[in-house]
C-alpha cells in the first residue's frame, strides 16, 4: 500500500473513533452543542432554576466562582 492511501485509511479510522466515543461516552453525560456537561451539574441548574425565591447577585468574577462551588 502507498503512504496516501494509508494516511486516508488512518484519517477514516479515527474519525470512526471519535463517533464511536461520542456515543459511548454520550450515554454517561448530558451533552449540549457548546460542550459536555456533568449529570450533577445539570441536575443542580435545574434545581435552581425551579426556585423562585432563588436571586443571587455578583459583581466580579470570585463571587460568581464562590456561588457555583457550593
Amino acid at each position: 500500500m502507498t503512504n496516501k492511501l494509508l494516511e486516508k485509511k488512518i484519517e477514516l479510522l479515527e474519525k470512526d473513533m471519535a463517533i464511536l466515543k461520542s456515543k459511548v461516552f454520550g450515554l454517561n453525560h448530558t451533552v449540549d452543542d457548546k460542550g459536555e456537561y456533568k449529570n450533577s451539574f445539570v441536575k443542580r441548574v435545574l434545581k435552581n432554576a425551579k426556585d423562585k425565591r432563588r436571586s443571587v447577585v455578583y459583581t466580579n468574577k470570585r463571587d460568581l466562582l464562590k456561588l457555583i462551588s457550593k
